[in-house]
């Protein structure tokens, strides 16, 4: 029986299978996609109700799943918080 063997960085539906010894930095990636999408909502004149909607129906479901399946490190959530506070 052949069974290939599996990279450091696979992935499976979206979260990393291994994780290093540098918690945080596994966690990057949703850093960085939220940060993508901040960036892009700024760009746009919005409402406070318009950033609200947006923060609590797109920007935190980003990170929603993975913590939901993967025990994320603080730091990684207050990250998160800052972003989200800075952006209003």
């Amino acid at each position: 029986m052949s069974i290939p063997r599996i990279h450091r960085n696979a992935k499976y539906l979206g979260l990393s299978l291994f994780h290093s010894n540098h918690k945080s930095q596994d966690f990057n990636y949703i850093l960085e996609k939220l940060q993508e999408r901040l960036t892009g909502w700024k760009a746009k004149v919005l409402s406070r109700a318009g950033r609200l909607t947006l923060i609590n129906s797109v920007g935190l479901a980003i990170p929603l799943y993975t913590m939901q399946s993967v025990p994320v490190p603080l730091s990684v959530c207050n990250k998160v918080d800052a972003l989200i506070r800075k952006f209003w």
